[in-house]
């Protein structure tokens, strides 16, 4: 069994990355220390310029396992997850803002 692609990038170190490219694989990162933060920006870059399938067609897949769930929990509440495009989720997510503090009363704390 083969191991997984990213195994063959470099060596991982806890909490920061020592990053040493393979001299098969040169995903433009340079040698040295990174934080994750830094890490996961470059790997994502590397990661979107050589995927097979444009980010395009990958939106579009993922578009159609778009769904909402409806989970109940404990004292009368519940769950809402919305699983959809990040435009839409973000405009959900303004208006829905923007709604709740409008009807705010003045003595409720704010966000």
């Amino acid at each position: 069994m083969k191991p997984p692609a990213w195994t063959r990038l470099g060596r991982l170190r806890w909490r920061r990355i020592s990053w040493t490219p393979t001299p098969q694989i040169r995903p433009g990162v340079s040698g040295g220390d990174l934080v994750p933060s830094r890490f996961r920006a470059k790997a994502r870059t590397w990661r979107e310029r050589h995927h097979p399938v444009s980010i395009e067609a990958r939106h579009a897949r993922c578009a159609a396992d778009r769904r909402i769930e409806f989970v109940p929990d404990r004292d009368g509440m519940a769950w809402l997850n919305a699983y959809l495009p990040a435009d839409t989720a973000a405009g959900i997510w303004e208006r829905t803002t923007a709604e709740a503090r409008a009807l705010q009363g003045p003595d409720e704390p704010g966000p």
